[in-house]
């Protein structure tokens, strides 16, 4: 089994395995801070000046919400062994452009 991303191993990359082409290596940048150096750019985000992100990665409070209430809704699933909607638990506010 091949690792594609070792922490404190040798290789810092992940391979990219398009559906109509060849696999290809992406190298990953080392950053100083914890998970990676994502918590330098995380509290920078809460607490200072966001960084420009092409990608809109940053995730909202209703983004929150929602990972916290599929948590609760799969740990409800579990002991009742029934199906759990997220969207039976509590009404969601919709965000414009969403």
């Amino acid at each position: 089994m091949q690792k594609f991303f070792m922490l404190r191993g040798k290789k810092r990359s992940i391979t990219v395995f398009p559906t109509f082409d060849a696999p290809y290596n992406v190298e990953i940048e080392k950053k100083a801070g914890g998970h990676g150096g994502g918590d330098p750019v995380l509290l920078n985000d809460l607490f200072g000046v966001p960084e420009y992100d092409p990608f809109n990665r940053a995730a909202s409070h209703v983004d929150g919400a929602m990972s916290i209430l599929t948590g609760i809704a799969a740990n409800e699933s579990i002991k009742t062994g029934m199906p759990v909607k997220v969207k039976d638990l509590v009404l969601m506010p919709t965000i414009k452009g969403q």
